[in-house]
């Protein structure tokens, strides 16, 4: 937001650990529009299903950039609500207090913060997704969403890429992301990236845990863009997982022509 001069919706769906059952699945709709020559607003609907847990998030955000020389940077701020549900669970022992709890339906909030410096063949960014932890508390045989600022668990993304032109229309970017807070360990991914005419774009790279990933991207039309990603953990801690699966479909109209975008983590 406040980084493109154009209106896009983009359509997101994944499945992850394909080889376990009822693997997770998420489906995303994003839309983003300018307001003026440097602002933007956006919305999205995020939906995720795994096990007995079915989450509903709900987005609005507001981005400005600056220019800086031939580059701009672009800040924005999110506000969004979290509605779950979670149905009850019975286990083989019903007397098991893990199975004695149950969510039901709840709802929570959250916020986040990202900055994006960029020009035609860099990027850099930085953003911390969500400023609130969404944490669950047990009250009886009933659990409660409760929203708390806890700095210690906040989660930091470090991202950037950079493209070297190899011929007249091929390009190469290597490009980066980490992950790290208090809580957990560091997460990234690496990923090399060709492309032809910033029109058609294949590339491979790893993951924390073992994870292997192949990626390929195409301009449908000047309007149009499909992208897809495979993944696949080859560590024996996630042997049994099977492979994920990400597709998204971008559409741009009123503004510059879609490019191809380098492919960042998804969590």
């Amino acid at each position: 937001l406040g980084a493109t001069d154009s209106y896009r919706i983009g359509l997101g769906f994944n499945k992850l650990w394909t080889g376990i059952e009822s693997s997770p699945m998420a489906g995303q709709l994003q839309f983003q529009m300018p307001v003026t020559a440097n602002n933007g607003l956006g919305a999205w609907v995020y939906s995720e299903n795994y096990g007995p847990q079915t989450n509903v998030q709900f987005g609005a955000a507001f981005g400005h950039s600056l220019r800086i020389g031939d580059n701009r940077l672009a800040l924005g701020l999110s506000l969004s609500l979290l509605m779950m549900n979670e149905k009850q669970v019975t286990g083989d022992n019903p007397n098991d207090p893990v199975f004695a709890t149950s969510a039901g339906n709840q709802m929570g909030f959250n916020a986040g913060f990202g900055a994006y410096y960029f020009g035609e063949n860099f990027y850099a960014g930085f953003s911390i997704p969500q400023l609130l932890t969404n944490d669950f508390k047990a009250n009886g045989t009933i659990l409660k969403l409760k929203n708390s600022l806890a700095f210690d668990r906040l989660q930091y993304y470090l991202t950037g890429g950079y493209r070297f032109a190899v011929g007249e229309k091929i390009g190469l970017m290597p490009a980066a992301l980490l992950e790290f807070s208090g809580k957990t360990d560091l997460g990234y991914e690496v990923m090399l990236t060709a492309d032809y005419n910033r029109f058609l774009e294949v590339g491979a790279g790893f993951a924390a845990q073992g994870c292997l990933k192949i990626a390929a991207g195409v301009n449908i039309t000047k309007n149009i863009g499909l992208r897809y990603q495979f993944a696949q953990h080859l560590g024996n801690d996630y042997k049994n997982f099977g492979s994920s699966h990400f597709i998204t479909l971008w559409l741009n109209w009123g503004g510059k022509k879609v490019t191809v975008k380098t492919p960042k983590i998804v969590q």
